[in-house]
């Protein structure tokens, strides 16, 4: 029996579906003598996009997963968040392609999570724009928001896991991005892409900020960060950027030279940032 596998790629940025076509011998043609093979052709279905509860610009944020582990495709087309996550979570994103989204592939809010050896692409808008959204992997210590209250840091939610071994490209804004007092995070491993030279946004590839702490930054490969509209508006993007965050264990005026050491951070408009 033979395999025949084919990408598809649709949209303006490798927004990628798959269909598999399985070819299987089905029996004798009558009065052939001979062996049929016939394509079988898996359906697609749409994703079911749910409420979450999370608000981000007055938008209840729905998911085309809540909770549970992933592994394997993960469509969300049409849904702003791939799989979310929320407090009291424990569980694992392994082996999995999450893409479509338009604010985030994955978020964990308060749970214990990890996401390891995955894909997470076309996190955005169609086309990409300069919104301040779309973030492969958001770990967050943060508050719901709602209609009108945004959603803000929240130092009574820990927020734990390992982003490990992952390839995030064709995000918006942000690749692997860890946030607030609350969230630990340990980011080792991952490849993260850029959208090369663009004027409309200021992307960045890794990102912790504002009191979260990285219980480690290494052996990741961050490339093609790059913000060509820096002469009109004062935004640079960075390929690692700590912005008030915390690497566990080495003090804060060590912090550039510890990730420029352990990471290959290259071809971005700023390679290493650390704003204290």
């Amino acid at each position: 029996m033979a395999q025949l596998r084919y990408d598809i790629y649709q949209g303006v940025r490798k927004a990628k579906t798959k269909l598999a076509i399985g070819f299987s011998a089905l029996g004798l043609l009558l009065g052939g003598g001979g062996l049929s093979l016939l394509p079988s052709i898996a359906a697609h279905a749409d994703p079911v996009c749910t409420e979450t509860g999370f608000f981000r610009d007055g938008i209840n944020l729905t998911a085309a997963r809540i909770g549970g582990d992933v592994t394997g495709p993960l469509e969300a087309t049409g849904c702003d968040i791939g799989v979310y996550y929320g407090p009291t979570s424990n569980n694992t994103v392994n082996e999995a392609e999450i893409f479509g989204a338009r604010y985030f592939g994955v978020v964990n809010r308060g749970g214990d999570v990890d996401v390891t050896d995955s894909e997470i692409h076309n996190i955005g808008d169609t086309p990409f724009s300069g919104a301040q959204h779309g973030v492969g992997i958001n770990f967050a210590s943060v508050t719901t928001g709602d209609s009108t209250n945004r959603s803000i840091c929240d130092s009574t939610i820990t927020t734990t896991g390992t982003v490990s071994g992952n390839d995030v490209y064709e995000y918006q804004k942000g690749g692997i991005v860890v946030s607030c007092d609350g969230a630990s995070v340990d980011i080792q491993n991952n490849t993260v892409t850029g959208l090369g030279p663009f004027k409309f946004i200021a992307q960045n590839g890794i990102q912790v900020g504002f009191g979260a702490i990285a219980v480690g930054v290494s052996g990741n490969t961050v490339t093609a960060n790059i913000y060509t509209a820096g002469a009109a508006k004062p935004f640079v993007s960075t390929g690692v950027l700590f912005f008030s965050g915390t690497l566990q264990g080495v003090d804060s005026n060590k912090v550039l030279p510890t990730i420029q050491r352990t990471n290959d951070v290259h071809q971005n408009q700023a390679n290493v940032t650390v704003i204290n």
